[in-house]
């Protein structure tokens, strides 16, 4: 499906005043993951979750339902949903008559649209639904921003293409859990080019060893010229972070700003317990950062 994944991208866009469930595109993840050198079948557990704060529908009297709804699917799916075709899909329920009250709308539009992601993307889709006053605004973790922690002034910061290399590691016999929180992340999209930025958030337990903190954020801020979609730029940190590591436990999360009315948060972890539960809650609302 890689040859329709501009077929809204970077294009003047109709806006459909009916539903509609062929706007939606699909892009397979092997592309993605081969472009940047990771293998299709490379082990990790993880989700990708998807806020989109711009949902309106119509009951069959005409009164507005609206709100913000979270989709969660699973990292190990086939393919991805190109975020532009989600967007104009969600547009098409604009002035859709689904429900014969707000509650048999709510739960009309959120049956179709897990069925239709679904069958895009051939794996199960949950999504929930949830009014403004339900959100929730702190950050993720409630971390010290990495860069507010460490002497930035005393780093040169010159790199912009990413190159694991960049990171490095020194010894450290502890056993104890690390976290790195940083909002540096900056990509592109793989399409349009349009800037993409983000926070980091990486949890990791080792045996002997630590990552250096400055090489970390250089090592993030050298994404600021890739152009990759949202979850390979996450699966790519994980990625080289688990191979110069070499953890026990290892947890990298994205939480990008959102773009066209929608955030997407990719999470990769080395086992499910480290997977943040309220992430890919779908009957939780989503635990926003400062940002979003």
């Amino acid at each position: 499906m890689n040859n329709k994944v501009d077929t809204h991208l970077g294009k003047k866009s109709e806006y459909k005043t009916s539903y509609d469930k062929n706007i939606l595109v699909r892009e397979t993840r092997k592309i993605n993951r081969e472009h940047i050198g990771i293998p299709d079948n490379y082990q990790w557990t993880g989700y990708d979750t998807w806020n989109a704060y711009e949902v309106s529908t119509l009951t069959k009297k005409g009164f507005p339902v609206t709100g913000i709804i979270k989709i969660v699917y699973s990292a190990s799916s086939k393919y991805i949903v190109e975020s532009k075709s989600l967007k104009l899909y969600l547009y098409s329920y604009n002035m859709y008559m689904i429900g014969s009250d707000y509650k048999d709308a709510v739960t009309k539009l959120l049956s179709q649209i897990e069925t239709d992601l679904s069958k895009l993307l051939e794996t199960r889709v949950n999504v929930g639904f949830f009014t403004p006053k339900n959100v929730m605004r702190h950050t993720f973790y409630n971390d010290t921003l990495l860069e507010e922690k460490i002497n930035i002034d005393s780093i040169v910061f010159n790199q912009y293409k990413t190159d694991s290399n960049i990171l490095n590691i020194t010894l450290h016999d502890s056993g104890i859990g690390f976290k790195l929180y940083t909002s540096l992340l900056r990509s592109n999209c793989k399409i349009t080019g349009q800037p993409d930025n983000g926070d980091v958030s990486v949890y990791y337990v080792t045996s002997s060893c630590k990552l250096v903190e400055e090489s970390f954020l250089k090592y993030i801020v050298s994404f600021r010229n890739e152009n990759h979609f949202h979850e390979s730029i996450i699966e790519k940190i994980y990625y080289d972070l688990n191979k110069i590591l070499k953890p026990k436990s290892l947890c990298v999360t994205g939480l990008y700003v959102r773009r066209g009315g929608i955030d997407i948060n990719p999470q990769r972890a080395s086992c499910e317990d480290l997977i943040d539960k309220e992430l890919v809650n779908v009957y939780s609302p989503h635990i926003k950062t400062t940002r979003q």
